[in-house]
């Protein structure tokens, strides 16, 4: 029997659009300034997030603990915290999740 248990995470994981893109991006570097996280979302996950939807997700991800701003307001370096090293690695995990699958039903 599936244990659903985790529904909640999975949930919670596509809440709001664009913090997987940050989380996934985040994870490739120790810290990024804003400029270099938007050039980091198209570079890591082939999409382009727009200022507005940069600046929402921002700090809801560093109020919920994923991700923590170093500095001055309009300057700071971000970076994941544990926790966001830990909702990182849950992404990416599901993401080669489904790129086996997509690979068996190819091989098919």
């Amino acid at each position: 029997m599936k244990n659903y248990q985790y529904l909640r995470d999975l949930n919670e994981l596509f809440g709001h659009r664009g913090d997987a893109q940050i989380i996934i991006s985040l994870a490739a570097y120790p810290c990024l300034h804003y400029a270099e996280l938007a050039r980091a979302i198209i570079t890591h996950t082939g999409e382009r997030l727009s200022d507005a939807e940069i600046n929402r997700c921002l700090p809801r991800l560093e109020a919920d603990g994923f991700l923590v701003g170093d500095g001055p307001k309009r300057h700071k370096n971000y970076r994941l915290t544990r926790r966001g090293h830990d909702k990182a690695a849950l992404l990416k995990y599901i993401l080669d999740s489904l790129e086996r699958r997509d690979d068996e039903a190819t091989d098919d």
